[in-house]
């Protein structure tokens, strides 16, 4: 406990030191109180010791956080392909790539009546886009009507092209880095999930992810083996 001689601020004896003492106490009294803190004025010999109460604001019990709504975008993907699209492009190899990068549970191709978000893989001889030849094209996940990833058959023996149109599935743009899956660059090395392509994919899917930590996010290679 603090104990604060008063002292006059008053430079006259009699009433002026009475008042200067009693305001002295008042504005330490305000003070301490402000901080939490009891007011101990040193006595005159043998007086009595009188303590200023503390009070204290009661707790605020903390809210509940609303109820999070749960959206068919946060179902697992459903992964329709096409029966005529060829086992080349191993388009369940990079599902398994960035479900193994990310830690988490994200594709499925199998429909189990829950509202999957659906795309549908196709292949599209000649495919373009904005007037160039293409390897492949997907519709963004948070748009709405048909979801759809098509496929460049001329294209298939790029690696990591599957794995880019997937990540676009995640809702992961384009990147500028060469060496990234998500490339824009008909030339990158999309070899290797990066970390930080898994990271993004990771925080984007919070909620398909359920239980797993980040801890499990690594780069992980697009594997082109059957």
């Amino acid at each position: 406990m603090l104990r604060v001689p008063i002292r006059s601020l008053g430079r006259h004896r009699g009433v002026g030191r009475a008042h200067s003492m009693i305001m002295g106490v008042r504005f330490g009294a305000v003070l301490l109180a402000a901080v939490g803190m009891a007011l101990v004025v040193a006595p005159e010999p043998g007086a009595a010791v009188t303590l200023a109460p503390v009070t204290y604001a009661p707790a605020v019990a903390p809210q509940p956080a609303a109820p999070m709504t749960v959206r068919p975008e946060w179902t697992p993907i459903l992964l329709v392909v096409d029966s005529k699209v060829p086992a080349g492009w191993r388009i369940s190899q990079a599902a398994d790539a960035w479900e193994a990068a990310t830690g988490c549970d994200l594709f499925t191709f199998t429909p189990d009546g829950r509202p999957h978000l659906t795309y549908t893989v196709t292949e599209v001889p000649g495919l373009t886009y904005d007037g160039h030849a293409g390897g492949a094209l997907s519709v963004w996940p948070w748009v709405d009507g048909d979801h759809w990833v098509h496929l460049n058959p001329d294209w298939v023996d790029v690696p990591g092209i599957v794995a880019h149109e997937l990540g676009h599935t995640l809702g992961l743009e384009h990147s500028q880095e060469h060496n990234e899956v998500m490339s824009q660059d008909p030339d990158a090395d999309r070899s290797v999930i990066r970390l930080g392509e898994a990271t993004e994919a990771r925080e984007r899917q919070v909620d398909r992810c359920g239980d797993a930590t980040f801890a499990h996010v690594h780069a992980e290679p697009v594997r082109r083996t059957s």
